[in-house]
């Protein structure tokens, strides 16, 4: 008589079954268990959560709810709040409650039907009192790589700028990490002209990672020190300050020749000069060599090194731009 009424019973489930169809926040799936497999597969948002999983599995074996290799795990229902099953005896419920921390609750409850005569296929689990209730709290499983945003891909340098590879990073975020972990392997030589590679690589705590890569270009600046060097080598010549300027820039493939200030063209003003950078006067240009000197044309009609300030008003120091 009674495995008649387990029939009964049975068929009654999977006709229940196929005719459920709403998920609740954890698809929670329970087929029957043959001896040598004694399983749940759950699934947590749509993805296989072994965490999950693994602990419902320990609070039903710590309650007997899964007392032999051959309990037969019945899904009886399933609806938005909870789902049910059967373990032998055992009618159980298990909720997922969100939580603001990042992480899931899951609360077990159960009611032992061993001495009910209750109908379990008819019966309204939903205002069904169950005797025993635990609670576990489970981080996420996150699948979710981090996100790496560059102001740019690609970026052209010369030897004179510097480079620092954190000002590119426009954006830096994680679904669940508030601090996603960042490598950042570098090859760049701004010293040396070439092609080189920044790869930036953010990693989460659950170990997804993802890479973007900036391409740096730098290209030869500008070699003022040769500048410099040349305006030395034309002491004692005999030429104005144009002709000077000229002619040194020259060494570095600059050809320019104006009035004197029209220099100021080939470049930007700056307040902390460097040997190679010219001097702006009034009516006059020269070139400067460092410590307060600078190499002047047109002095009595040679070519002298001298003191910045001369006899012209000063205006202010011309850095030749790289792209001169």
């Amino acid at each position: 008589m009674l495995e008649n009424r387990k029939k009964v019973i049975y068929t009654g489930l999977a006709i229940l079954l196929s005719m459920t169809s709403n998920i609740c926040t954890f698809p929670i799936y329970a087929t029957e268990v043959s001896p040598q497999e004694s399983e749940l597969k759950i699934e947590l948002n749509g993805t296989e959560n072994q965490q999950v999983q693994k602990i419902i599995v320990e609070k039903l074996n710590s309650n007997n709810y899964l007392n032999s290799a051959s309990s037969q795990v019945k899904v009886i229902q399933k609806n938005e709040d909870a789902n049910y099953f059967i373990y032998n005896d055992t009618l159980v419920k298990v909720d997922s409650i969100k939580s603001s921390t990042g992480k899931e609750e899951i609360k077990i409850q159960s009611k032992n039907l061993k001495n009910s005569p209750m109908n379990i296929v008819e019966q309204n689990y939903s205002n069904l009192e169950m005797e025993k209730e635990v609670t576990v709290e489970v981080e996420k499983e996150d699948n979710i790589a981090p996100k790496i945003e560059l102001k740019k891909k690609e970026i052209t340098l010369t030897t004179n700028d510097s480079f620092d590879a954190n000002t590119y990073i426009a954006k830096l975020e994680d679904n669940i990490d508030a601090y996603p972990s960042l490598n950042i392997q570098s090859d760049v030589k701004m010293e040396e002209p070439g092609i080189y590679r920044v790869i930036y690589t953010c990693t989460d705590l659950s170990g997804n990672s993802t890479q973007e890569v900036l391409t740096v270009n730098v290209n030869q600046g500008v070699d003022y020190g040769a500048i410099a060097k040349a305006a030395k080598n034309q002491i004692g010549v005999a030429q104005d300050c144009t002709m000077l300027v000229t002619n040194a820039i020259k060494a570095v493939g600059i050809k320019f020749h104006g009035a004197p200030y029209e220099y100021a063209s080939l470049g930007n003003w700056t307040k902390n000069p460097v040997p190679g950078d010219i001097c702006i006067y009034e009516g006059h240009v020269a070139l400067y060599v460092g410590n307060g000197k600078a190499i002047h044309g047109g002095f009595n009609g040679t070519t002298v090194e001298s003191t910045v300030a001369c006899s012209n008003a000063f205006l202010g120091y011309i850095h030749i731009a790289d792209n001169k």
